[in-house]
């Protein structure tokens, strides 16, 4: 019998139908009620998109639930994982493509079950390569191989997030997506939940209450890939961060050859006299405290040298005549 791409490409498919129906389970539960005890709404961290919330005050313990989604095993996620049945009818190229696309997309909601750093061990099936730390625009971030074995995936073929976790290419189940909406609190932020894995399924627990109106926070791990997350407010603290850390770099380069240029030069008393005179603008002083140089009103430079330790009172009196204070670095 000859060859037949049709028949070929349908036996693709109904294999890899069998293989979804058989082993891609929805799995996970909600263990709140929707708007009576939890509700979601848009994020207060910028970019997040939608958070959830808690309706009513809620007690320390509380079981929210467990993380919906199919359960995969790692291999099998990263082969099939983004395919639609007509994708299997295209090149192997253009497949893969595609494929990497919709994963990427998806990563955003996995939550992946494994067995932490072990790059070298030939049984791990599945390698990423995650940031471990956040980096300002065009730094190369410090990474690691985190090896998983589980996936759960509540997205669907094309890395969707939907109310309800889909079952075989977009079709949809009862089991909601609520849980997914926990994000992350920005930097320095409260965490008012806790992740409980277990060997294929993640638990999330109140740390502590929590009050109606208060956002749910989550503290994603040390394998998410928190490149992106944020937003715009993200790339608007590491922009500022950049533009702080030039403008000390340029004061202290104006102020160090300003120092060692010909000027005037004020004894600590005239100094401090003339602060309390209020004819003094800015002062700049060196790391260990023991030189400066002040601006006083009509722009002219003075040198303080030999500045007494035991005198900690002039900072309380630059404060009082509302003197600007630069420390340089070391």
């Amino acid at each position: 019998m000859a060859f037949d791409p049709l028949i070929a490409g349908a036996s693709t498919v109904a294999s890899a139908l069998y293989f979804f129906a058989s082993e891609t389970r929805p799995s996970g539960e909600l263990a709140v009620s929707v708007d009576v005890d939890v509700v979601a709404r848009q994020s207060s961290i910028a970019g997040a998109g939608l958070g959830l919330f808690a309706a009513r005050d809620l007690e320390a313990g509380t079981l929210l639930g467990r993380y919906p989604g199919r359960i995969w095993g790692a291999d099998a996620w990263l082969r099939y994982k983004g395919l639609t049945p007509d994708d299997f009818l295209l090149e192997s190229a253009q497949r893969a493509q595609i494929q990497q696309e919709r994963q990427t997309k998806a990563e955003k909601y996995t939550w992946k079950l494994g067995k932490g750093f072990d790059p070298d061990d030939p049984d791990d099936r599945l390698s990423l390569e995650v940031p471990l730390i956040d980096s300002l625009p065009g730094a190369t971030p410090e990474t690691k191989t985190y090896t998983a074995d589980i996936v759960l995936d509540p997205t669907s073929a094309t890395g969707e997030l939907y109310d309800a976790v889909p079952w075989i290419f977009n079709s949809f189940t009862t089991l909601p997506t609520l849980l997914c909406r926990i994000n992350e609190p920005g930097r320095g932020g409260d965490v008012n939940v806790v992740a409980e894995e277990a060997e294929d399924s993640v638990a999330f627990v109140l740390e502590r209450a929590v009050q109606a109106g208060e956002e749910l926070f989550l503290d994603y791990g040390p394998y998410y890939d928190r490149s992106n997350y944020g937003g715009e407010e993200m790339v608007r603290e590491a922009v500022r961060a950049v533009m702080d850390a030039a403008l000390r770099e340029k004061e202290a380069i104006q102020t160090t050859q300003t120092i060692s240029g010909d000027l005037k030069k004020w004894q600590y008393p005239e100094f401090k006299a003339a602060i309390e005179a209020g004819s003094v603008q800015k002062v700049t002083f060196s790391a260990d405290g023991t030189n400066a140089v002040a601006i006083d009103k009509d722009g002219t430079n003075f040198t303080i040298d030999n500045l007494p330790a035991a005198d900690s009172s002039i900072l309380d009196t630059l404060t009082k005549y509302k003197v600007d204070v630069i420390v340089l670095p070391e």
